[in-house]
């Protein structure tokens, strides 16, 4: 059976102390107490009264133990007698008072309007977290979240404490991943935002991922990965590319603006920004350094270093020969260590570029990347009659088996790097270590090709005006017009 609290007043006579103006002070005070404790005693549960029997006149009611009506009302169930001062009893008024509702509702509910409710959580916040124990002794937090498909759950976690309980729960809120959804808003830090980028540069060259990570690792990321999506302005972004430019070099900078013209893309497209803030900067100016270009002379110095240096034993034979087809082709260093005796065709005299070496964006470790740098890069360079003999020559020493021209001491992809300290020790104390960096070898054959067009078809240039503003040395000095000039101005009617 149903139970509630009896509502209502309760009249007893000369129950309250005031009614009684001649008692003392101590006395009115004492009746006062007296009378709230019997009020007490008097809400008792009583059952609830059924429809049936609030149909019926107020002197026909039922009892609940037998169906006979009783015609005193004082003998229901529903109301008690009371005890008053007097010899009189009263009745409490045991019927519910319905209950008021709000004028909103009421007219809502009169013009067929739904009733307001209370408002959903945003999504990604959760409600007031509520701390209990657990039967078996430890303590559990729990909370609503409302996830990013819209639905709000029960979340919970457990603890030795309250505050471990509460710990673990807002700690795993904070790193909830939402099912059907993401997480990356505009308070999103920029940290989690290269996270979400990083897969969206699968399509990149290792070598560009790699740069890509260096750069977020020692530049990016220091300076900016704490800001928040919404912080990001064009402003701040101008300032760290300029200071990354002037005290890091311009490479730096400008890898910097890819990297966070990339991530704001990204959160343009999640809905965590309006627009790229990015894609406002101006790019930083460079500082263009004159190109260097090896003479014939020390083309000679360096052939000569590296026999000497063979010849010592400090190296195994094949530095050299790995300068002689870079001279023979105009080649990079790593498309260079990536031929393949298949790509090289002795007969026809040529070899053709297929790939290049690259280093893991993790560990660092180099294998051979089954495309070069570009696809203009893609091509085969006839051979002259020097490195054609290079070839041969190791073709007679190569092992059965071999799949590169210039593998490792394993048999493996060889480093770039290794390769160069190799050259590093070689030519040390001779004047030209700044031949370390291998890409002068390649500037000394685009100097060498008279025709700007030609050097960028053998160096794998897409424009030939990259190969004449980075890879041509300037002539010393400009072609001797003299005569003609004379002819021109020189008729003698200057006058000192």
């Amino acid at each position: 059976m149903r139970y509630r609290l009896a509502h209502g007043l309760t009249h007893t006579r000369h129950a309250h102390p005031r009614q009684r103006p001649h008692l003392p002070a101590d006395r009115r005070t004492r009746r006062n107490l007296q009378a709230q404790s019997r009020t007490a005693r008097a809400r008792r549960l009583l059952p609830v009264p059924s429809p049936q029997d609030r149909a019926r006149p107020r002197h026909r009611t039922r009892s609940p133990r037998s169906d006979h009506p009783r015609r005193n009302p004082s003998d229901h169930p529903r109301h008690r007698r009371c005890r008053g001062r007097g010899d009189r009893p009263t009745l409490r008024r045991t019927t519910r008072a319905p209950a008021r509702r709000h004028r909103l509702h009421d007219r809502r509910t009169r013009t067929g309007e739904p009733p307001m409710s209370r408002p959903p959580l945003p999504v990604g916040t959760w409600g007031s977290i509520t701390i209990r124990r657990t039967p078996s002794g430890r303590w559990e937090a729990r909370t609503r979240y409302r996830d990013s498909d819209g639905v709000t759950r029960l979340v919970g976690r457990t603890g030795s404490s309250k505050g471990a309980a509460r710990n673990a729960l807002t700690s795993a809120l904070a790193n909830r991943q939402t099912p059907g959804g993401d997480t990356i808003t505009a308070d999103s830090t920029l940290t989690a935002l290269h996270d979400a980028w990083l897969p969206t540069t699968e399509s990149k060259a290792a070598g560009t991922r790699r740069l890509y990570a260096e750069s977020w690792k020692n530049a990016v990321g220091p300076a900016m990965g704490n800001l928040r999506i919404r912080e990001i302005t064009t402003q701040r972004v101008q300032g760290l590319i300029d200071t990354l430019a002037t005290q890091r070099g311009y490479s730096v900078g400008i890898r910097a603006r890819t990297i966070l013209s990339g991530m704001m893309g990204l959160a343009v497209r999640y809905g965590a920004a309006d627009h790229n803030p990015v894609r406002d900067t101006i790019k930083p100016r460079e500082r263009k350094k004159p190109v260097v270009a090896l003479t014939v002379e020390e083309i000679s110095r360096v052939r000569a270093a590296l026999r000497a240096y063979e010849t010592r034993s400090n190296s195994k034979a094949d530095v050299a020969d790995v300068v002689e087809i870079q001279l023979a082709t105009g080649a990079r260093i790593g498309e260079v260590l990536a031929l393949r005796w298949e790509d090289v065709d002795l007969a026809a005299g040529t070899v053709r570029i297929t790939g290049t070496v690259a280093l893991g964006v993790e560990d660092r470790r180099p294998f051979r990347q089954d495309h070069p740098k570009t696809s203009s890069s893609v091509r085969t360079i006839p051979l002259p009659r020097f490195g054609l003999t290079i070839l041969l020559e190791r073709q007679a020493r190569a092992h059965a088996g071999d799949v590169l021209v210039f593998p490792s001491a394993r048999g493996t992809v060889r480093d770039t790097n290794a390769l160069r300290k190799s050259l590093s020790r070689a030519l040390e104390g001779t004047g030209l270590e700044y031949a370390t960096a291998t890409h002068v070898f390649r500037k000394t054959v685009a100097t060498v090709v008279d025709d700007a067009e030609d050097a960028a078809s053998l160096l794998g240039h897409r424009d030939s005006d990259v190969t004449r503003e980075r890879y041509r040395v300037a002539p010393p000095t400009t072609v001797n017009v003299s005569d003609q000039l004379d002819a021109a101005f020189g008729d003698g009617s200057h006058t000192a």
